[in-house]
């Protein structure tokens, strides 16, 4: 499975099981708060479009508002993937997002392609990011589609495809081929294929997902991890914010 991370720059992985007790207890917490059926005291500068109903929903650093969400983050077995695929002598916690694709939200529940790399606050962090899907998903929930290979491009960080909002892919995708480098095949694959599932990308790799046009609101955990493979490597200021989740000197 390290090879094919290595080679693909993403791997799709079976969830734990044990993930599930905290998965229902942040689809309860916060699918309320994007349905509005619950008060919504988050700050706004955390918050994308909370409760437009046609519209995809996004809360930020959502490990210091939830302490189910903390705990999956830190859970062993999540811990033991990254470890298993990066070879990581301390993970630190970069950023967490929530985001809620309302049922039939269209275009408008578009994120369109980039690489998590250029959404990093610091250029020194060797990136690593597991989304983790919380509800059952279908073909048609808008899921995650990775470039293979595309974290080995050169230059691949340069480019920005943000073309407001809705997002239109087909666009996007065509720029996204004419940056293809000649020598390799620009090759998409979709994340999932049952609810059991979740993946693990590089920072450098580009991804997608597309609209929701399913009758059931898409919900996501998105996790940002900063990956050091020795024990003297930059390491975030604030241990509050960013909370380092693994280090092999303690151990």
């Amino acid at each position: 499975m390290k090879d094919k991370y290595t080679k693909d720059g993403f791997v799709v992985l079976e969830q734990d099981k044990n993930w599930q007790a905290l998965k229902n207890e942040i689809c309860y917490q916060f699918t309320r708060i994007f349905t509005n059926a619950a008060a919504n005291k988050i700050p706004a500068a955390l918050c994308w479009n909370i409760g437009e109903p046609n519209k995809i929903q996004k809360i930020d650093t959502v490990h210091m508002l939830s302490h189910s969400v903390y705990r999956l983050i830190f859970s062993p077995s999540l811990i033991q993937y990254i470890i298993n695929l990066t070879g990581a002598h301390k993970i630190q916690l970069n950023s967490s997002h929530l985001f809620f694709k309302p049922a039939h939200s269209g275009n408008s529940g578009n994120v369109g392609w980039h690489t998590d790399y250029k959404n990093s606050r610091c250029n020194k962090l060797n990136i690593i990011v597991a989304c983790i899907p919380l509800n059952p998903i279908s073909k048609h929930s808008g899921n995650m589609k990775f470039v293979k290979g595309s974290h080995l491009w050169s230059g691949n960080t340069e480019h920005d495809f943000n073309d407001g909002a809705p997002c239109d892919l087909e666009l996007q995708t065509q720029k996204l081929v004419d940056i293809t480098p000649d020598n390799v095949g620009y090759q998409e694959v979709y994340a999932y294929s049952n609810n059991n599932e979740f993946s693990i990308h590089n920072g450098n790799t580009w991804h997608c997902s597309g609209p929701n046009s399913s009758d059931v609101f898409r919900l996501s955990l998105s996790i940002s991890l900063h990956i050091q493979t020795d024990a003297f490597g930059y390491c975030l200021p604030d241990n509050v914010r960013n909370p380092i989740i693994y280090n092999k000197s303690y151990l």
